[in-house]
């Protein structure tokens, strides 16, 4: 039987081959379409990400990214979306408080605007912060003159007035 099939040998070979092909065709199709599908399952809430991440960047804090999976790319988008709101939790508290800070600081601008002592509020580089006009009619500044900015020395004429201010600055400085 064996030189019966003899002269067919290299057909069944063939046939043999060809099926082998065939499978490992199917079989090479499959695994890139397995793969492809789990590359895009991975790739799609990252590139979400990242495009909530360049809205972000552009100040946009109300980005939120839905999560997909419950792996690690699921946890890292969480992640996003607690970063993003506890960003505009901050944001809404620095408004807040920006906005307090500003009405305080209006607010005594009224008042040393009024008030009858002459103040003057002096940085750590010795230049003046604020003056009210009292502070500059005591000096001798003609009103409407911007003081703001210049060194306490150079505008105090009298040695005691600067010995004053030198005598204040050491006892407020640790």
């Amino acid at each position: 039987e064996y030189r019966r099939l003899q002269p067919n040998a290299g057909h069944i070979r063939t046939v043999y081959l060809l099926e082998l092909l065939l499978i490992f065709l199917v079989v090479l199709l499959l695994a890139t379409w397995w793969g492809l599908r789990m590359a895009k399952g991975v790739t799609g809430p990252i590139r979400a990400l990242v495009e909530g991440t360049a809205e972000v960047a552009r100040g946009n804090l109300d980005v939120v990214v839905e999560p997909t999976s419950e792996d690690e790319v699921g946890f890292l988008v969480r992640s996003f979306n607690q970063m993003t709101k506890d960003l505009r939790e901050a944001r809404s508290g620095l408004e807040r408080s920006t906005a307090e800070i500003e009405q305080r600081r209006r607010y005594m601008e009224v008042v040393l605007r009024n008030i009858g002592a002459g103040v003057v509020s002096v940085d750590a580089d010795s230049r003046i912060s604020t003056i009210n006009p009292a502070a500059q009619r005591l000096l001798g500044v003609p009103p409407g003159v911007g003081l703001a900015g210049r060194k306490i020395e150079d505008v105090l004429t009298r040695p005691e007035h600067l010995e004053v201010v030198r005598d204040l600055a050491a006892q407020l400085r640790p």
